[in-house]
């Protein structure tokens, strides 16, 4: 919940900020609804390697193993 908060929280004053200086909210509906777009249509989180086995011989990515 904390993370959520720390990224909402400047999101929404940004908003805010820039509602009182544009003086319309249209084009912030409109980033508010790409930036929702943005986020449904994104990879998501990387996948865990915690369970796949490499030896540092052939591994050549720097993995947790």
């Amino acid at each position: 919940m904390l993370p959520l908060l720390l990224v909402a929280l400047p999101y929404g004053f940004c908003l805010a900020g820039l509602r009182l200086h544009i003086g319309a909210s249209r084009p912030l509906a409109a980033v508010h609804g790409l930036d929702g777009w943005m986020q449904v249509h994104s990879p998501g989180k990387a996948p865990d390697r915690s369970g796949t086995a490499c030896s540092p011989c052939t591994c050549a990515t720097a993995c947790s193993c």
